[in-house]
């Protein structure tokens, strides 16, 4: 195989780089169309409602990702056209086991001026600190720029008026923003 000159394999490597840019643009133009729901779930509750917002939504034709808040850094949140946070409280006010991670997060200020972002917190209002981590998510991501597209909806105890009343915010929140 004959050397390449090095004017050549510039031109290859620049419209390689070019290439790969645009695949990135369409990848998170993609993204900027889809609907991010994650949860923190300590018994399952939060996952549960999490899944059934998913099927609404995906009912009214939106694109979805349902992602565990663990598996997620705030940074990834301005990806998408929302980002509706199902969190659970329990105990306290404590986060659930597997959102510790997340919540190491609150304690640091970072961009999120391009988020749209909503929160269903579940709680048990026996407890002082009632719905205490969807509360503090929705706090810190205000403080941190992002913009919240309904007030927080808290959850006592699984009333299903309740979580009936985010299904429909969140649909006509959603169909109104597309």
């Amino acid at each position: 195989m004959p050397d390449l000159p090095f004017a050549l394999i510039a031109v290859l490597v620049a419209a390689i780089i070019a290439a790969l840019s645009l695949a990135r643009h369409a990848v998170l133009k993609q993204c900027r169309q889809t609907v991010l729901v994650t949860y923190a779930s300590q018994s399952g509750t939060a996952y549960t409602i999490a899944k059934h917002t998913v099927a609404h939504l995906q009912h009214i034709g939106l694109s979805t990702r349902l992602r565990p808040i663990h598996a997620l850094k705030p940074t990834q949140f301005g990806r998408y056209a929302a980002t509706l946070i199902i969190a659970s409280s329990f105990g306290q006010g404590e986060p659930p086991d597997h959102a510790r991670p997340f919540h190491a997060h609150l304690a640091h200020s970072i961009d999120l001026s391009d988020v749209c972002f909503a929160v269903l917190a579940l709680g048990d209002h026996r407890y002082q600190h009632f719905c205490q981590f969807g509360r503090s998510i929705a706090a810190w991501m205000q403080a941190n720029g992002a913009k919240l597209i309904c007030p927080v909806i808290e959850v006592d105890n699984e009333c299903k008026d309740a979580v009936e009343a985010w299904y429909k915010r969140i649909q006509k929140i959603t169909i109104d923003r597309h």
